[in-house]
């Protein structure tokens, strides 16, 4: 299940150090029509020696690999949280998103890992961190997964059901995993504009978090429009080409200075 040669890719760029992250702005809205950055989503990337760029549809199918999953893991938490104290001293106070690959979840040493990384060092509080556990992805053993997550809630982290909609469960992940934010795929936001039944399913989406106190993001927001109606249908974060795409951690420092904590629909 696992393709040799993007395997093997994936662990040569783990090995010589060329997995970046990069960072795509999460936002919320701000007086008079504006937007104001609260977050990033952590990316992986491989940045090759002719200067490409491989995005994970490129190596998506190794992510899982039980031979790669926890140190991939732990790279993103461990630079993430790296990151986040960069831009704590720079006065830039983000929350920080990365995604947990279900193996990795699932894995004894998953807990070590993340005292490890995040409680031992103290350096940044867990609170800064949000761990994203994709909805499409099925988790074998919910009732281990949940315990871990409701540990690093202890811990002070906040947890993110991510695609949710595309998968075969999302009910089931949203009645036993502890999540504090869902974040609505964008296959259910694109279409929002055109299509009745879409912007009924996101309504519908919001108004349960709502009752249930779940933050919601919307994914996938391409245009002044699609903000615009989400905006007016109280969605209360929003992610998406339209703000901005993932960017290298200097270029988003750059944008966030550029558009002074806010910017205009």
């Amino acid at each position: 299940p696992y393709p040799l040669n993007l395997t093997k890719s994936l662990s040569r760029a783990l090995q010589y150090r060329s997995l970046r992250l990069y960072y795509q702005p999460i936002v919320r809205p701000g007086p008079e029509d504006s937007w104001i950055p609260v977050a990033a989503e952590a990316l992986l990337r491989i940045e090759k020696d002719d200067g490409s760029v491989l995005t994970p549809s490129s190596f998506a199918e190794a992510l899982n690999h039980p031979r790669l999953a926890r140190s991939l893991g732990c790279f993103v938490v461990e630079t993430g949280l790296c990151q986040a104290k960069v831009w704590q001293d720079e006065g830039l106070d983000l929350q920080i998103s990365v995604n947990v690959s279900i193996p990795h979840l699932l894995d004894p040493r998953f807990l070590e890992d993340i005292e490890r990384l995040v409680i031992r060092p103290s350096q940044v509080s867990p609170k800064t961190l949000t761990l994203e556990v994709t909805e499409s992805a099925q988790i074998k053993d919910l009732d281990q997964a949940s315990e871990a997550l409701q540990q690093c809630q202890r811990w002070g982290m906040q947890i993110s059901l991510d695609d949710f909609g595309t998968g075969y469960a999302s009910l089931t992940y949203l009645q036993k995993i502890p999540v504090n934010t869902i974040k609505i795929d964008q296959s259910f936001i694109r279409d929002i504009l055109a299509y009745e039944k879409d912007r009924a399913i996101v309504y519908g989406i919001l108004a349960a978090a709502s009752k249930m106190g779940v933050l919601v993001v919307a994914e996938g927001v391409e245009s002044p429009a699609h903000a615009g109606l989400l905006c007016a249908m109280n969605c209360p974060l929003l992610q998406g080409y339209w703000m901005a795409k993932p960017m290298r951690a200097d270029n988003f420092t750059k944008w966030i200075r550029r558009v002074g904590g806010a910017f205009k629909s």
